[in-house]
């Protein structure tokens, strides 16, 4: 989707009016979706999500309406066009305070708390895609695939998981802070249906951008106001990592980025 095909087709005319300019939000190296800055002829800025596909569509909008207050005012969706309302705030960074740990726990612990499962699909199939992708791009020879798949069986045995809304790319990013101190979520289609506590692989597991003592345990005051972590124990955290290296490197085989690191850990993962 072109800026300019945006500007002819005027999308949400009846909440904005003219749309009088469209700004691309695109990062390099993302691949869910493509979102904007548009301005309406009021001067008023939105966000607006355009999706390739309108089923896709249509459950960003049905996972939004269930907690909308995570995101940015949702004004609805028409057609393949998702609008939002444009928050004037900045990304967490590197250094993430305390009171935005504590929120982002509150959220993940309400969202978990509504125990929204998804029972058509199971974990195998989640797993198989991964692998799937991974295959094709022939970075581990036959037998080291088999490893990863004998690994992945005997590390899910005996744990109770299911499939929840998540908070799926919980990183900085992804979430805006605005000039009163509120933390928003903004990759949309990152709120969807996955394995639960998936999404909490990158701030404590992966990415660990949740470094310090202080941090987590504002995080986790926050989660247990509404949910328990009874579930998330060693077993279990091994195993979310285990799936969210696999799922960065076929992920970073899509982008052109780089893998190096994941296949090194995944490596040592099936000694």
């Amino acid at each position: 989707m072109k800026e300019e095909e945006i500007l002819r087709q005027q999308p949400f005319r009846n909440i904005m009016g003219r749309i009088i300019d469209a700004i691309s939000l695109q990062k390099k190296g993302a691949i869910s979706g493509e979102t904007f800055k548009v301005i309406s002829k009021t001067g008023k800025s939105y966000k607006l999500r355009y999706c390739t596909g309108l089923l896709k569509a249509r459950k960003i909008e049905r996972n939004v309406k269930l907690f909308p207050k995570a995101f940015p005012l949702f004004y609805g969706r028409e057609g393949r066009y998702l609008l939002f309302d444009w928050i004037e705030g900045k990304s967490l960074g590197k250094e993430v305070s305390l009171d935005s740990c504590y929120q982002i726990g509150k959220l993940a612990g309400e969202i978990h708390a509504k125990e929204e499962l998804d029972s058509t699909q199971d974990i195998d199939q989640f797993f198989n895609r991964i692998l799937a992708n991974i295959s094709k791009s022939e970075i581990f020879d036959k037998e080291t695939l088999a490893k990863i798949e004998l690994k992945y069986k005997k590390m899910k045995k005996g744990l109770k998981i299911d499939l929840v809304l998540e908070l799926d790319d919980l990183h900085p990013g992804n979430m805006i802070l605005d000039d009163k101190g509120k933390v928003y979520y903004v990759d949309e289609e990152g709120f969807t249906h996955r394995i639960k506590g998936l999404g909490l692989a990158k701030p404590f597991l992966t990415r660990e951008w949740m470094k310090s003592k202080e941090q987590q345990e504002a995080f986790w005051k926050g989660y247990h106001e509404h949910h328990s972590s009874d579930y998330f124990d060693l077993d279990y955290q091994r195993f979310v990592a285990f799936l969210q290296y696999l799922r960065a490197i076929s992920t970073r085989i899509k982008t052109g980025e780089d893998y190096l690191q994941e296949k090194e850990i995944i490596l040592k993962m099936i000694q």
